[in-house]
Order: structure tokens, then sequence, then C-alpha cells
């Protein structure tokens, strides 16, 4: 398609003017000689239109020209789209050309874009083995460029003139530009950001963020991904997170011509496990066990009045999550389960963090489906009413402070890390809370479908996560084999007889 004019639309920026010219360009099928010739003036006041004909340029003044189309076109095609909405112009130009003038459109543009930027001649070759292309030069030093038509030479132009102009971003406001992005066109939300931030703040170095997108290689991505896994030596899971990220930020970078390249491409993930931590914990390591709850609950009565010391003991009965704790009403409390529908989310606001509460779980974000209930057993009855005579005011919340407030998820991970420490409780951490319920639902026979529906979340999930097959479970194993739970002798030949 092409859409160079080099006529003269000056003196009115109506719909109706611009619809004529593109119609004329329709009509004509774009050939540009057309526009040589073809001189389109309005005049004011709703005087009679009139085309006339204007006489060729003669090839001794190609610079006045140069300038001419290019002062007409930005001056003109500006006071014609800037002042109206395309979508008015598509609609008055009618439904079945939509989509070729919106290509029109946007060739203008770019056209525009691509004068306003180039200060060299466009011309097409008149003789020799390269006749009918169109060249020009870019770069310092120059560069010849090739093409089989204008608007294939206008497109390149178009892509290394943005390059170009982009060429001065470096990692760290791409990045940023990538996480804004993220927010107004994928819809992520806040929590997802921070944790994205979090990985950006641990691992991207001064020199990789300070330095210019266009002008990071390969080699230097893949010399600061093993230094990080040398000295850092983070967990599988944080690295793949990294990776991912990065190479990410790159796409992002190339689809907006921030740089032609994405040398992320290269990094193998696999070649650098083996310098991550892989320490793996034992399973009885991932959980609390029965002692350990036993010393936290002898320690939670003990310091009833704090909220938090409740909420650990809560989550021992049930397995609720640490976002999930603070914001559970007692409207949520029913005669025979609690309703867990909520949970706390946090964000940065203004370098600070700030608390906020949504009516969904963490499984629950794409696809809600109204939580999840779980029976309230003696020991949560016993907990509840531990609740109900926490001081300061009355509160929606089952756990408040003397204001009547939900404490925050943070505070009651740092409380639980401290008591944990004074306990000499090596697991510190709210999830083995839940690791715990699983393995004593697993106890009582409760098959998984039921386990992942009283824990919130899949059955997959909860099979390759939560479902441990700890030294406890192979003391049993060990006592079946060995025999402590065979047969007797006795029972053997009565087994034979029989």
């Amino acid at each position: 398609m092409y859409f160079y004019p080099y006529g003269s639309l000056t003196n009115s920026s109506s719909l109706e003017n611009l619809t004529i010219f593109l119609t004329i360009a329709l009509f004509t099928h774009f050939r540009p000689n057309f526009y040589h010739k073809i001189h389109i003036t309005w005049r004011q006041r709703g005087e009679r239109r009139k085309l006339c004909r204007q006489p060729e340029h003669p090839g001794a003044h190609q610079n006045a020209i140069k300038m001419k189309q290019r002062n007409n076109f930005s001056e003109e095609l500006r006071n014609l789209l800037v002042t109206q909405k395309e979508s008015d112009v598509l609609s008055v130009c009618g439904a079945d050309n939509v989509e070729v003038l919106s290509n029109m459109l946007e060739r203008a543009k770019r056209k525009q874009f691509v004068l306003g930027c180039h200060d060299r001649a466009i011309t097409q070759i008149a003789s020799g083995k390269k006749a009918g292309k169109w060249k020009t030069y870019v770069g310092n030093p120059r560069k010849e460029v090739l093409r089989s038509s204008e608007s294939e030479l206008i497109d390149y132009l178009y892509s290394y003139y943005m390059t170009e102009q982009h060429k001065t971003l470096t990692y760290r406001e791409v990045f940023d530009d990538f996480m804004e992005y993220k927010v107004s066109q994928l819809n992520r939300s806040k929590t997802s950001i921070v944790k994205y931030r979090n990985v950006y703040n641990r691992f991207v170095t001064t020199e990789i963020a300070n330095t210019r997108i266009a002008d990071i290689t390969d080699d230097m991505l893949l010399d600061w991904i093993r230094g990080i896994v040398t000295t850092i030596h983070p967990k599988p899971e944080a690295f793949r997170k990294l990776v991912q990220q990065v190479k990410s930020t790159f796409e992002y970078a190339v689809r907006k011509k921030y740089c032609t390249d994405n040398p992320a491409y290269y990094i193998d993930i696999h070649l650098y496990l083996k310098d991550c931590e892989n320490v793996q914990k034992l399973d009885e390591e991932k959980e609390f066990s029965k002692a350990e709850i036993a010393l936290l609950w002898d320690d939670g009565i003990k310091n009833a009045s704090n909220p938090r010391s409740l909420m650990s003991m809560l989550a021992s009965c049930t397995g609720m999550r640490a976002g999930e704790l603070p914001v559970l009403h007692w409207s949520d409390i029913g005669e025979k389960f609690i309703h867990i529908h909520r949970q706390q989310l946090r964000t940065t606001e203004n370098g600070k963090d700030v608390f906020y509460e949504v009516g969904y779980t963490k499984d629950e974000r794409i696809h809600p489906h109204g939580g999840r209930y779980f029976p309230i057993t003696d020991d949560i009855r016993f907990v509840l009413e531990l609740a109900k005579k926490l001081p300061g005011a009355e509160s929606e919340y089952v756990f408040h402070d003397k204001n009547g407030k939900a404490p925050t998820k943070d505070s009651y991970a740092y409380r639980l890390r401290r008591r944990c420490n004074k306990l000499n409780i090596t697991t510190t951490n709210n999830h083995s809370f839940r690791m715990a319920v699983n393995t004593r639902l697993i106890e009582l026979g409760v098959d998984s479908a039921k386990r992942a529906l009283i824990l919130g979340h899949s059955v997959e999930t909860n099979e390759r996560h939560y479902s441990l097959t700890d030294r406890r479970m192979l003391d049993d194993l060990e006592k079946i084999f060995s025999g402590d739970n065979a047969p007797s002798p006795e029972e053997k030949d009565n087994h034979s007889v029989a």
C-alpha cells in the first residue's frame, strides 16, 4: 500500500476533506504517479473545490522537492489526524474500507515519523543492474540500503529509527516499562509485580541495570549468570524465576524495538543448576511434628492475649494460609464449618508496604469458586473461645489488636519465626502447618481429592508437594517388614494347617 501525498490539504480539518482524499487514493489503487500530477485544494467557507493539474517538478530541484514533501506531509497530515479521532474517520469512510483505510493511516504515521528522522534523499535507481530499486543511506559511516519498493524502504527506515531512538534505554528502564505493561495490559496483580521486583532487586547488579539494553551481549549475560550461581548459590526454583524474567524482559524489549536481539535466548538453565543450592530438606523438616505443635500450643495458651499466638494455633488445626488467617471474620464462623474465602495481600505504595483484603483465596484468583469449608473440631472451638477474650474493641475480625484491626500477615510470620527459634524448633514457617494437617488427614484415611478440597489446592499439587513419605512413615513400614508386626510362628502354623 502507498500513501505519499504531494498536494496540499490546507485550511481545513474536517472529516469530509480526509474522506475525499482517501477515496481518491482508493480509486487510483495507490498509484504514486497520481500524486505527482494532482494538486488538491479546498477553499474556506464552503467555496467550490477544484482539482487542478500541477506540473512535474524538474529533476534539478530534488532537495527542494524533498523538503517540501516532508513539510507538507508532516504539517497537513498532523492537522487532519491529530484533530480527528481515527475511529470517526474510519466510520465516515465506510465499513467496507475499514481495513484498507486503517492500513493507510498506519502507513501515514510511519511515513511521517521517517521523514522527521531521515535527512538523506530517498531515490529510485533509474539505470543499471539495480534499476527500479529504491535506495538511501543510514548511519555514520554511511551504509547503503536497497529495497524493491519505496514502501519497503520506509518500513526498514521506520524500524531502524525506532531502534536508534530507544538505544539509550538501560536494562532498569526497560524492566520498569515492562512492569507497567504487565499491570496496564496483562492485568497482573500488585502482589505479582512485587514478586518480580524482589527477584530483580536480589539478582540484578548495578552494572547490568545501568547498561544500555541494546549494548548487552550474550557473553555479558552469561558472565553475569555464572557469577550469580557461583557466589550466591540460589535455589534452583529462584534461579529459574530469574532466567525466565530476564528472557521475558528482553522479549518485551525486542517487541518494542528497544533492541534487535534477545541475548537471554542462549542461557541454558540446566548448565547452571549444579552450582545452585541443591540441598534438599528432609521430609520431616518441611512440617511441624506432633511434639512441636504441642510446644507451640503450650506457648500460645501462655500468650493468649496476643492474636498472633492464637492464629498459629488455628493454623495447626486447619492448615490455613498465612494470608487467610488475619482476615478471618466472625461472620465466616458457622455452626459446623469455617468458611475460608478471603486473604490479605501486600503491595508497595510510595516505598511503604500496604496491606489490603480481597474476597478470594490464593487458588481462586483466576477462577473464584466461593472458597472452601473446614469442619469445626473441639480444638478449633477452644481457639475461637480464646479469641473472644482478646483485649480491645469489638471487631469483625476473629484475630485483632486493641484497636480492632487485623494483624498483618508479615507480623504474624515474624512472630511465628521468633517463637519457633525460642522453642528450638527448626521449622519456622506457617506453610509447615499445612503439611502437618495433610499428613494427619492421610493417617485418618482421607483420600487425595478430599484433602485437596479441604486445603484449597488441586489434587496434583497435593500429591506433589504435600504428601510426604518422611522417616516417621518409614519407621512404621520398617516395623512391619522387620517382624514387629509380623505373624508369630504359631499363627504361621495355623495358617499352614488351614
